[in-house]
């Protein structure tokens, strides 16, 4: 009876956060899209992912700057008929997400941009969306959550 009790609140789960994330996605028109390929990890997931880290040394980094993460899509075009469409689509997105431009580099045809929505006065940045150029391939990936800009700068300064 316990079994069917916690196979119910499994089941349970699932749907909720099946339901929230179809809400949360902001790239979510793109399934049915030849030449476009989506991915959606749920800050569920991350945070399973992180918890389990166990003795990875990297993901016990990551913990370090890491905080309340939300979610990651990733999106990525690879002809040119669907690089138009995500391309078109990102300069609706960037603005509606009030992200503002942080870096810019180019190497070898190449272009990164990493757009966050700011930093905060404790120095945490809430959200970056990453777009990357290539003359093949258009890749947005946007990362929502909380990232200790402190932390992190500590990590990469051992």
């Amino acid at each position: 009876m316990k079994s069917l009790r916690l196979l119910i609140a499994i089941a349970t789960t699932f749907m909720i956060s099946f339901t929230a994330m179809s809400r949360d996605r902001i790239f979510s028109n793109y399934q049915d899209n030849n030449g476009i390929s989506t991915v959606y990890i749920s800050g569920a997931a991350i945070r399973l992912g992180l918890s389990m880290a166990g003795s990875d040394s990297d993901m016990n980094q990551i913990q370090k700057f890491v905080r309340n993460p939300e979610g990651i899509e990733i999106v990525s075009a690879e002809t040119p008929e669907a690089i138009k469409i995500v391309k078109k689509d990102f300069t609706g997105i960037a603005n509606k997400l009030n992200m503002e431009l942080m870096l810019n580099a180019t190497d070898d045809g190449e272009v990164v941009n990493i757009y966050t929505s700011g930093v905060s006065e404790d120095n945490v940045i809430h959200d970056i969306l990453i777009e990357t150029t290539e003359p093949d391939e258009y890749t947005l990936v946007y990362i929502r959550g909380e990232i200790d800009v402190n932390a992190l700068q500590e990590q990469y300064n051992k």
